[in-house]
């Protein structure tokens, strides 16, 4: 048996074409051959929505390894207390950066970055069919995606708050936030965004507490991933494979390169190690 872990964007979910047909037979495969399957996602536990559910994953580590829940039961948690929380609104404020909270059940938005969320929502309505709308009517998302919420909510409930999503608009935005950080912090960064979490947590720290909530061996692992968050995993990870339409830097660490997502690469490389006929 082995236990194998997936990035989603990129990865599972094609930015163009959704989740294919040959990874959605490659995930039935696995499970009928006996693995553990985990998403090791970016996003928080509210942002991977009810969809994966179905899809018969044992675990899921969200936030970027700051929260993993197997079954019902959440087997580790780190979280950023509420007054770093607050000098942390506080610098990126000042910086004119907008940001999300990303918590268990929502992510709290500054008001730029929320208006632009509901914004996208409402174009995205008038382009469907008066039909289409009454069949959404029941749906919370017809007002806002389930998870969005204000900074209001935030300070009215104070909830847990794994990571943070920086929306700074360039890399020099974030070198900036960077220069600016108490080291306790850590802080992933990409072109036009980036992702800030405690110092030391990365998607490869929940590989390491599933195998120590299981009992199992590191070597029974294999990482799925395509981005820049994905680079701890896939080196942890017994078997690290870089999707095909990975950056250079990620596939470098890799132990295997798979084909491009749009050439079904996750069905490939699964089968090529073994895993399913």
């Amino acid at each position: 048996m082995k236990y194998i872990f997936f990035d989603i964007d990129g990865t599972l979910i094609s930015y163009e074409k959704g989740i294919s047909e040959s990874t959605l037979n490659a995930l039935k495969k696995l499970k009928e051959n006996g693995h553990k399957i985990f998403l090791n996602t970016g996003r928080s536990l509210a942002e991977v929505g009810k969809g994966f559910d179905r899809l018969g994953f044992d675990g899921f580590v969200c936030a970027a390894g700051s929260y993993v829940k197997i079954g019902d039961k959440v087997i580790y948690q780190r979280t950023i207390d509420s007054d770093s929380i607050d000098k942390l609104v506080e610098l990126l404020t000042s910086l004119k950066i907008g940001f999300g909270l990303e918590g268990e059940e929502f992510t709290y938005f500054s008001k730029e970055v929320y208006q632009g969320y509901r914004l996208r929502v409402y174009e995205a309505l008038e382009k469907i069919t008066k039909e289409e709308k009454r069949e959404y009517e029941p749906y919370h998302f017809m007002i806002q995606p389930a998870f969005v919420r204000k900074m209001e909510d935030y300070y009215e409930n104070r909830t847990n708050i794994n990571k943070l999503l920086i929306y700074s608009g360039s890399r020099d935005q974030n070198e900036l936030l960077l220069s600016k950080l108490p080291s306790k912090y850590h802080l992933i960064i990409y072109d036009t965004f980036a992702e800030l979490l405690n110092a030391g947590i990365n998607k490869a720290t929940g590989i390491r507490e599933v195998i120590k909530y299981y009992g199992a061996s590191m070597e029974d692992t294999i990482a799925l991933g395509d981005s820049l968050n994905d680079l701890d995993m896939i080196k942890e990870a017994n078997i690290g494979i870089a999707m095909g339409n990975s950056s250079d830097e990620v596939k470098a660490v890799a132990d295997v390169v798979a084909s491009h997502i749009h050439e079904d690469g996750l069905y490939k490389i699964l089968k090529e190690l073994g895993l399913y006929k």
